[in-house]
């Protein structure tokens, strides 16, 4: 059972540099491909240029953490607005450097991350690689295009969401009662959090459709719910980050 985050820049045969490439590319090429004024469904109040300002600048955050080893988060500087015609150089221009910095920062130099300890280079690798890959399904829904994630990709994007961003939802108040099991049935992994002695509240189905879900981007029947339905409500309750 995973239980604990990946510590390395390629791990488990995904490597988080060459996914970022990937989806990158092809949610710049949904941005570009527009219109621009798309709206975004999963983030209200969003369109495709919202969403490039957003990922854009997320992308020049962790750059310049990776780049001056910082050991504190630094300024996350969005702009105001931009126009539709910027958005796509928005994104071109900050996709490149932080792909340069992912290369170039050792995975397990010391920096400021929120996920849980170590705090080192290779978090962003992983956290930007999944990050970009949620926003290309939003981009690429928005557009009306079918929106998939490979079954092993995906299956790690459901590990990274309980393992690091699950925690972030509830960091400031106790956790929910009981245990929160998750359990990809087309790979078979299985991830746990919570209270090991307490009643579990459980979600199963295809990595795909368990990763949309988690991220509130697609539901999906194939995904069921068992065990403690209060310890289940407790948890997805918690939403998404």
């Amino acid at each position: 059972m995973a239980e604990t985050s990946e510590t390395a820049a390629t791990s488990g045969g995904i490597d988080y540099v060459q996914v970022l490439a990937a989806e990158g590319a092809a949610l710049i090429a949904a941005v570009e491909q527009g219109p621009p004024d798309s709206p975004v469904a999963a983030c209200p109040g969003w369109d495709l240029v919202a969403l490039a300002s957003h990922i854009g600048t997320t992308w020049r955050w962790a750059t310049q953490i990776l780049n001056e080893r910082l050991s504190s988060p630094g300024q996350y500087d969005q702009p105001q607005a931009l126009a539709p015609d910027q958005a796509v150089g928005w994104l071109q221009e900050g996709l490149v450097p932080l792909l340069d910095a992912v290369r170039s920062c050792p995975p397990d130099t010391p920096v400021w991350g929120f996920g849980p300890p170590p705090r080192v280079a290779a978090f962003w690798a992983r956290r930007q690689a999944m990050e970009t890959v949620i926003h290309r399904v939003d981009a690429e829904l928005a557009i009306g295009r079918p929106a998939r994630v490979e079954a092993s990709l995906a299956a790690d994007g459901v590990g990274e969401f309980v393992d690091v961003m699950l925690p972030r939802l509830y960091y400031k108040q106790p956790p929910p009662a009981g245990r929160f099991v998750v359990t990809a049935t087309d790979t078979g992994d299985s991830w746990s959090l919570g209270d090991p002695a307490g009643e579990a509240g459980t979600l199963s189905g295809p990595a795909e459709d368990l990763l949309l879900e988690l991220w509130q981007r697609r539901h999906s029947d194939a995904v069921v719910g068992g065990g403690n339905p209060d310890v289940l409500a407790g948890w997805r309750g918690l939403g998404a980050p």
